[in-house]
């Protein structure tokens, strides 16, 4: 065979392989933000995928940010939910605990809050419901396949970015002309440079549309109606790192003040795997 025929194969393979050529670093928040218009009338979609680039880059920013700490992400619905996820790692064990409750009542009978650890290899769960303030009442134990895998930092990044996207991180990434965003720049009560990204999905019923006849198909669009989403991002060295953001039917924060407690809670908590039953009080 001549070696011109070698050279296809070869490289058709590579190409099958995945191997064809090395995958492109994500780019910095910085250059995507460039892309953006700075008034929404000139907000547009594009086949660009800066939108969920920019989401992954400000997750990234800001898990690398908590790395040692952690972080809590703090969530307010308009409905009156109260969502509080946990989220830190122990070595390479990464850790995320949700806790959602009703914020008009505090009622902790009708909490449900699902915890898991992940080593990206062996994920394990554990179930529990609210019997009480600040009670839990374990419902089952058990080890699945992960959800999340990766680098510690990869785990960390993930829960921000399914907030920031109303978990439709996917779908932006496979359809991103569907979506449209422009920037608000500004300064926090410190002075320093924040900018808050706004973005729309223009043709609603299109994307559903679309959507129906996709691999999305099962889940549709699962974006709120409200149709008005932001986040925003804070100026710390090189980086951007989020700060808040609205998803339409609520908002959010995320802080890594006052973690301490319940982080050995849970790490303890799953080194020791309770029994089905078994009644857990956490840190006050």
């Amino acid at each position: 065979m001549k070696k011109s025929a070698w050279t296809f194969i070869l490289a058709a393979a590579m190409l099958l392989a995945g191997c064809a050529s090395p995958e492109k670093p994500p780019r910095p928040a910085e250059e995507l933000l460039e892309q953006l218009p700075a008034t929404p009338d000139m907000a547009v979609s594009s086949d660009e995928k800066v939108l969920p680039e920019l989401m992954n880059s400000a997750a990234e920013a800001a898990a690398a940010r908590y790395m040692d700490s952690g972080f809590r992400v703090l969530q307010q619905e308009d409905t009156g939910l109260a969502r509080d996820v946990l989220v830190f790692c122990d070595g390479s064990v990464f850790y995320r605990i949700e806790t959602d409750l009703d914020a008009y009542t505090g009622d902790w009978n009708n909490t449900f809050v699902p915890a898991l650890a992940s080593d990206g290899k062996t994920q394990t769960n554990i179930n529990a419901s609210g019997t009480g303030q600040g009670q839990l009442a374990v419902v089952n134990v058990f080890e699945r396949d992960p959800v999340y895998n990766g680098t510690p930092k990869d785990m960390m990044a993930r829960p921000l970015a399914e907030t920031i996207s109303c978990n439709g991180l996917e779908i932006m990434e496979a359809y991103p002309s569907s979506f449209a965003a422009w920037k608000e720049t500004g300064t926090d009560a410190e002075g320093t440079p924040t900018v808050t990204v706004h973005w729309t999905i223009p043709d609603r019923d299109g994307l559903t549309s679309t959507l129906s006849k996709s691999r999305f198909s099962k889940t549709g669009n699962i974006f709120p109606v409200e149709n008005d989403f932001s986040f925003t991002l804070k100026r710390e060295g090189e980086d951007w790192i989020l700060q808040n953001w609205s998803t339409g039917s609520g908002t959010g924060t995320v802080t890594d003040q006052g973690l301490e407690a319940d982080e050995a809670f849970w790490t303890d908590c799953f080194g020791n795997p309770p029994a089905v039953g078994e009644i857990l009080t956490l840190p006050e």
